[in-house]
């Protein structure tokens, strides 16, 4: 019996946080609901993408068009590509779609060059001890937009050619 009512009541909690998702989102502006829904299909598409190709075809694609050494975006195209990863990143956060660091950021870097900015996608390793750690993050100039520049300090940016097979 208690587990039943364990039960009935993390079911009750799951609804009522839905409920409060659905408030939050209509009580969002409706430029920003835009974004969201935009931002969640960018994270779809991507994911849908990785299942078809492999993620590694998709970071191939992505790495294959570099923006000329002397880029330098305008203050509006900046501003405009945080606020695409701030949606990303509550999108992810929320559990709209469960994505990592690769997918969110090859759907920014995604979302970005669709918009005629020129982004960077890197991936960078870092090894602490005996475990290697990997990050993705976009790169627009010389300016992180997805992530805090000292996050992505220790990590090593891979040689951007990738092989055809690894």
């Amino acid at each position: 019996m208690r587990q039943f009512l364990n039960g009935v009541q993390w079911e009750m909690d799951e609804t009522m946080q839905g409920i409060r998702l659905i408030r939050r989102f209509w009580g969002l502006a409706p430029s920003d609901r835009r974004l969201l829904v935009l931002a969640v299909w960018q994270l779809c598409w991507v994911g849908m993408l990785a299942r078809i190709f492999g993620f590694q075809s998709l970071v191939r694609q992505a790495q294959g068009i570099r923006p000329p050494n002397d880029y330098t975006p305008s203050p509006v195209e900046l501003e405009r590509a945080y606020v695409y990863a701030h949606w990303l990143e509550s999108a992810a956060r929320r559990r709209l779609i469960n994505a990592y660091c690769l997918q969110r950021s090859l759907a920014l870097h995604r979302w970005l060059q669709r918009e005629g900015m020129p982004s960077v996608l890197q991936i960078g390793v870092w090894k602490g001890g005996d475990v290697l750690h990997a990050h993705a993050w976009v790169e627009l100039g010389n300016h992180v937009v997805n992530d805090r520049p000292a996050a992505i300090a220790s990590f090593v940016p891979l040689a951007q050619n990738l092989p055809k097979q690894v």
